[in-house]
């Protein structure tokens, strides 16, 4: 199989992401411990109105992706910062289809089923 550099790095890159978002989608520590706390600032600021989907995908960059990759046994230099951003980017996603279709934008019920 013959492929141009950048299409194999780019098939490298996405092959990263999956499997990091599958790890966090079934770590349990971390869902409760990272992803909740997130969840809920979140949908706070959506009920306030200052929600800010470029802020959260940097929050998450900053935070929760650093986490998941320690967590996973990877050094943080293996993983660019656009592999990292991209997925911040599908877990922003993630937390507002959350709110949006499974709570119907009812922030209170999310608030409230989330609490800690």
């Amino acid at each position: 199989m013959e492929c141009y550099f950048k299409t194999c790095f780019e098939q490298i890159q996405e092959t990263e992401i999956d499997e990091l978002k599958l790890y966090f989608d079934n770590d349990e520590q971390l869902y409760r411990s990272r992803y909740i706390p997130f969840l809920r600032n979140y949908t706070a600021k959506m009920k306030r109105g200052n929600y800010d989907k470029k802020l959260a995908v940097k929050g998450i960059k900053n935070n929760l992706v650093n986490d998941i990759i320690k967590s996973y046994g990877m050094e943080l230099r293996d993983i660019n910062m656009e592999s990292r951003k991209k997925l911040a980017e599908l877990i922003v996603e993630d937390i507002e289809s959350v709110v949006r279709v499974d709570y119907n934008s009812d922030f209170d019920k999310v608030l409230r089923d989330f609490k800690r």
